[in-house]
């Protein structure tokens, strides 16, 4: 559907976007994530026509379209603000694009009942901007540029206006969207739940470059670098040298002592110190010293961050080196797991099987 080649933008001496190159397929709903000045927005912009690239090409469904202006691509976008006309009602926000196209009275109607439906608003037909809720206002915005019928939909931090509660619904209804209308959507956001919750694939972005590119199961199970581990959800780094490697495990020396650790599926090179990520959920917590075969150290908790189902406790191993665990405070029959206290003496461990081997 879109491609990227050797995609470039400047502003003097700063590189927003250094000779990105990507293809984004039919019908995906496709995520570029990142921190601020990533160069996510910038791309999308220029995806656009809202700004200039210094170098490369944007092609769309095998057409140049890197010199065409905004308003004559087949690209709509969203932005965070949602931007409507508020003196005009639901109805005539949809229809606006349409309505200046000069399209048929009647096949604007169809059109805006097909999406008045689609987005569950046919109630709010007639109401104002100022009288809908967040979530009903994106869905206007939404409607408005869909009904357009573009190859892509761009959006811009599409949640980001919305309180979490509202946000996290959100999040589902957006999804659920994008496979009815079977639309093309490329979404900029720096919330990694977001991506992760709603996207088909996930582009992570880092000073202008793309850091990883994969599905979201990828990203979050098996990240490609120190960054993309710590900033898609949270993570312990360990840092270590290989004693020895042993067919699919390595022997690490940590800190706190000597992990066994299996080999991730890409091949580590011939390095001699390494990093270990290891999710919170990867850990376990014991009060007394467990018949554990693999890698368990002693430790002492420092803090515990409730969060009601579960709790993240902040466990100090050997030599000051700091962990987070997470335990599930309640079981699935609804009975509450035994406690753990500030200051207790406690085992952490985790299975060879567990953690991902980084070396960038």
């Amino acid at each position: 559907m879109l491609e990227l080649r050797n995609l470039s933008k400047h502003y003097g001496e700063l590189i927003a976007v250094d000779n990105v190159s990507l293809e984004i397929r039919h019908n995906e709903l496709f995520c570029l994530l990142g921190p601020s000045g990533s160069g996510k927005t910038t791309i999308l912009r220029m995806i656009a026509g809202f700004e200039k690239p210094t170098s490369g090409q944007i092609l769309l469904e095998g057409k140049d379209i890197t010199k065409i202006p905004p308003h004559k691509r087949n690209v709509n976008t969203v932005f965070q603000n949602y931007a409507l006309f508020p003196h005009l009602n639901v109805r005539d926000n949809i229809a606006y694009g349409l309505q200046i196209r000069k399209f048929p009275q009647d096949e604007i109607e169809k059109r805006v009942k097909h999406y008045l439906k689609i987005m569950h608003l046919p109630d709010k037909r007639y109401s104002y901007p100022h009288q809908l809720s967040g979530g009903q206002q994106q869905r206007v915005a939404l409607a408005r540029a869909l009904i357009n019928e573009p190859a892509i939909i761009l959006l811009d931090e599409p949640l980001g206006a919305l309180d979490e509660k509202l946000r996290d619904k959100m999040q589902v209804e957006l999804s659920n969207i994008q496979r009815t209308v079977k639309t093309t959507f490329i979404m900029v956001t720096h919330n990694q739940e977001e991506s992760l919750t709603m996207a088909d694939r996930i582009a992570v972005m880092k000073d202008g470059n793309i850091e990883q590119l994969g599905l979201p199961e990828e990203i979050y199970s098996t990240p490609t670098s120190r960054f993309v581990a710590e900033f898609i959800g949270d993570t312990n780094i360990l840092e270590g040298d290989i004693v020895y490697r042993d067919g699919d495990f390595l022997k690490i020396k940590l800190a706190t002592g000597d992990v066994i650790q299996k080999i991730a599926k890409r091949n580590v090179p011939e390095i001699d110190q390494i990093l270990l990520s290891i999710r919170p959920e990867q850990l376990k917590m014991w009060k007394r010293k467990p018949e554990y075969e693999d890698n368990l150290f002693e430790g002492t908790i420092r803090n515990e961050v409730f969060y009601g189902d579960f709790s993240i406790f902040i466990v100090e191993l050997g030599n000051g080196l700091n962990v987070q665990v997470m335990f599930q405070n309640i079981l699935p029959s609804g009975v509450n797991k035994q406690s753990f206290q500030e200051k207790e003496q406690i085992w952490v461990g985790w299975t060879k099987l567990a953690g991902h081997l980084l070396w960038d």
